[in-house]
């Protein structure tokens, strides 16, 4: 919601939502070991120009984008500066704890599917797509989907024979399985 001028409407897509938590992420390596401050710590002087300019939150965005950017690397002052706004702002105070909440909600996810019957619907489409019988393939694709299942082909390199992976996409955010 930050990336948007709060008088503009706000981009709500699940791959908005993606990109925002690579991004967050990204901030979060990027702002690792920064994180001790005192009450000395102040916003950057463009942070809080950007802010007293009617809340402009995409260019304060577009500011800890650059102070996270890998040409900053040895940069210690930008990614200080990143994981104090970062946190001021409090997209990267949680991050830690967020992150353990959804592995493990996407654990419970997991552990709550049917992974012999996935296994056995995964090889009955790869049959029925050497069979060409392109309607059954799709129909359990879509099957597979509606419970939350995305399927993703790949060909194997040495065989050459097509390889079926899937991930839960409960939330928009994935988890890779085989």
């Amino acid at each position: 919601m930050l990336m948007t001028h709060y008088r503009q409407p706000i981009d709500w897509t699940v791959k908005r939502l993606e990109e925002c938590e690579q991004i967050i992420h990204r901030w979060q390596q990027a702002a690792a070991g920064h994180g001790n401050f005192t009450r000395q710590d102040t916003l950057p002087p463009d942070i809080a120009a950007a802010l007293q300019d009617d809340l402009n939150t995409t260019k304060v965005i577009a500011a800890l984008h650059e102070r996270a950017h890998p040409a900053n690397l040895h940069d210690g002052r930008s990614h200080r500066e990143l994981a104090f706004v970062g946190q001021w702002l409090g997209v990267l105070t949680d991050f830690i704890s967020w992150k353990h909440w959804h592995d493990e909600r996407d654990a419970e996810i997991r552990n709550g599917l049917d992974k012999d019957r996935i296994s056995n619907l995964i090889a009955a489409r790869l049959e029925a797509r050497k069979a060409k019988n392109w309607a059954e393939s799709d129909r359990i694709r879509d099957e597979l989907a509606a419970q939350g299942i995305q399927l993703k082909d790949s060909k194997n390199a040495k065989t050459g024979e097509i390889e079926t992976t899937w991930e839960v996409r409960a939330t928009g955010v994935t988890e890779a399985k085989q």
